[in-house]
């Protein structure tokens, strides 16, 4: 390689550098976005579950309203714990 074929390509590495750090931002700030968009809803996914849990338990012992907000917690909490 000659010395202006060396300098145009450490030119192309550096901007190649450049454009690979510039993509990782713009994955991280959509990563970003979306775990806050997730912690959003998580309560809401929460009272879903809580509503699905408590239905079930209904149909198969009869009216047990406490049972299922406990058991989706309990749930929650042994899952995080792993």
């Amino acid at each position: 390689m000659t010395g202006l074929e060396l300098k145009e390509s450490e030119r192309f590495r550096a901007r190649v550098k450049s454009i690979e750090i510039e993509a990782e931002q713009v994955e991280q700030a959509i990563l970003f976005a979306y775990s806050k968009r997730l912690q959003s809803t998580h309560r809401g996914i929460r009272d879903a579950v809580v509503e699905n849990v408590k239905k079930y338990i209904e149909m198969k012992s009869g009216p047990m309203s406490a049972a299922a907000p406990v058991l989706v917690d309990t749930a929650l909490r042994l899952r995080s714990s792993s």
